[in-house]
């Protein structure tokens, strides 16, 4: 992981690379931080611990930020909202959900949830 974010750095100015996202007009890191597991999916986590790691994340330059419901039984994202408190105009983050919520009504309920979770309005 150290060697493929150090990659990412340019040369003379030691920042993150950018990618274009798709067709918007944003731009994110070249690479972005899995916060999966950070919630107990692989074995035990440390709450304290993870945030630093997206604190250090962020302060080198990362502003991408992958995360999901699921992960942890929504904690995972209650754990990213209180990384990112104050720091929220940083990040772009990912969240995903089961296919079986594509209804848009199910979309809405789940969007819903995450962004609660991490203490986030909902907008569009």
């Amino acid at each position: 992981m150290c060697l493929l974010w150090l990659k990412h750095f340019t040369s003379k100015q030691n920042v993150m690379q950018k990618r274009k996202l798709g067709y918007t007009d944003e731009y994110v890191a070249a690479i972005g931080l899995g916060c999966m597991g950070m919630s107990k999916v692989y074995g035990p986590s440390d709450d304290a611990e993870s945030i630093k790691t997206i604190h250090r994340a962020l302060d080198l330059g990362g502003t991408f930020l992958d995360t999901a419901d699921v992960y942890g039984l929504g904690h995972n994202e209650e754990l990213v909202g209180k990384a990112i408190k104050g720091r929220r105009n940083e990040v772009f983050l990912a969240t995903k959900m089961d296919n079986k919520d594509f209804a848009k009504t199910g979309v809405l309920l789940v969007l819903n949830f995450s962004c609660r979770a991490m203490s986030l309005p909902l907008s569009f």
